[in-house]
């Protein structure tokens, strides 16, 4: 997960205690290792073991009390849960599987009246096709927060994940996206983060 260095104390997460991982289960995640970077920015690395019943798909989310104000297009952006979900497949089709991951932070700064253009960095270890859209931003119980728009004039390339946007908006504000990066095993989906 990425949060502000711990400025405030009460933004840090030594432990995930709300990961749902949809058999009914709601576990805590410890944290194994953090590193900071510029800009107030903590990266942490959390791992836990969970036995899944059966073969199937798994929905697996969390959600923290945690987000930043003044989101433009996050009403009340304060008060809105921060939530971030995934789909395990289980699947003797497309096992070996290892999930998508991230070679970079996923913090994108871009500049007013600039043009803007940054990739995703995701990869797939097993050299898997992977996708890319954007989602609605998700709130309690990994739900699309109510009010929320798509930042305007932004876009994201399906293939490459790299996005761009097509003329800066007129207002300097955060903006929150959410982008759906999807795993697939010869043409068959295996799951996404």
């Amino acid at each position: 997960s990425y949060v502000p260095t711990p400025q405030n104390v009460n933004v840090d997460r030594p432990v995930l205690d709300s990961v749902h991982i949809c058999d009914g289960v709601v576990m805590s995640f410890t944290r194994d290792s953090f590193v900071d970077f510029p800009n107030d920015i903590r990266v942490n690395y959390y791992g836990e073991i969970h036995t899944f019943i059966s073969p199937g798909s798994y929905h697996i989310y969390f959600v923290d009390p945690n987000r930043v104000s003044n989101i433009c297009n996050i009403p009340n952006s304060f008060f809105i849960p921060f939530s971030i979900e995934s789909e395990l497949i289980i699947s003797a089709s497309i096992c070996p599987n290892s999930s998508v991951s991230f070679a970079d932070k996923p913090s994108f700064f871009g500049q007013h009246n600039k043009l803007y253009s940054q990739n995703v960095a995701a990869i797939n270890l097993d050299h898997d096709s992977i996708s890319f859209e954007f989602v609605p931003n998700l709130g309690e119980n990994a739900m699309p927060i109510p009010g929320y728009v798509f930042p305007p004039n932004f876009i994201i390339d399906s293939i490459s994940g790299q996005i761009t946007s097509v003329g800066m908006p007129d207002t300097i504000c955060k903006w929150g996206f959410a982008i759906k990066v999807s795993d697939w095993k010869n043409g068959i989906l295996a799951g996404y983060v």
